[in-house]
């Protein structure tokens, strides 16, 4: 996944959305241009479970 420009927002959840790595919640950001194809705008949904990582926060 590439990353994110331009964005007109983001938003983000604790509550479960699903099961497997959803059951944490979820963080959406929107992606002005998207690279990965290449094309106007994507939305990035990313598992809360891989940022409470990436930060390692507990």
């Amino acid at each position: 996944m590439d990353g994110s420009a331009e964005t007109d927002g983001l938003a983000v959840t604790h509550l479960p959305v699903g099961s497997g790595v959803w059951q944490q919640g979820m963080l959406v950001v929107q992606d002005g241009h998207n690279h990965l194809p290449d094309a106007n705008q994507a939305f990035k949904w990313l598992p809360w479970s891989s940022i409470v990582k990436q930060l390692d926060i507990h």
